[in-house]
C-alpha cells in the first residue's frame, strides 16, 4: 500500500473515533453501545493507518 493509503485509513479511523465517542457519551443505552463499537473500529483503522504513516 501507498503511503498516501495510510494517510487515508489514519483520517478516517480518527474521524470513526470522534463520531463513536460521542455517540458513547451522548446517547441513550442501546445506540451507546453501538458507539462503542465505533469507537473500537475507528482505533483499529486509525493503529493500521499510522503503523504504515508517521506524521
Amino acid at each position: 500500500m501507498s503511503t498516501v493509503n495510510y494517510k487515508y485509513l489514519a483520517n478516517t479511523g480518527m474521524v470513526f473515533m470522534a463520531v463513536g465517542s460521542l455517540m458513547a457519551c451522548l446517547a441513550q443505552q442501546p445506540i451507546s453501545l453501538i458507539g462503542d463499537g465505533i469507537l473500537i473500529i475507528g482505533l483499529i483503522i486509525s493503529t493500521w493507518g499510522f503503523s504504515g504513516w508517521r506524521p
